[in-house]
């Protein structure tokens, strides 16, 4: 995990951090508030390059509505398609 510990922090501010999660969670954006500013898009291609090779950040933000869906329809296979890759 080193590799995605130094990536993360290749910006002076929490903003890799906070971009790594937004790539987990639909629910978090990478966007912060002042006095912080967004990550660099050199920053944002470490995380994710670093990420991904460990098997912690998603290619692609998780559409966490496709679950929702699958849930309620009782959709078991529609679920697995929409998770696969986040397992």
């Amino acid at each position: 995990l080193f590799p995605l510990h130094y990536a993360m922090f290749a910006d002076a501010s929490p903003a890799p951090v906070k971009y790594a999660l937004s790539r987990v969670h639909d629910w978090i954006t990478p966007e912060v508030r002042l006095p912080l500013v967004e990550c660099s898009d050199k920053a944002k291609a470490a995380v994710a390059e670093a990420g991904t090779a460990q098997g912690v950040v998603p290619d692609m933000p998780l559409d966490t509505a496709a679950l929702d869906a699958a849930v309620a329809a009782g959709d078991y296979p529609a679920y697995r398609a929409a998770a696969a890759g986040y397992e």
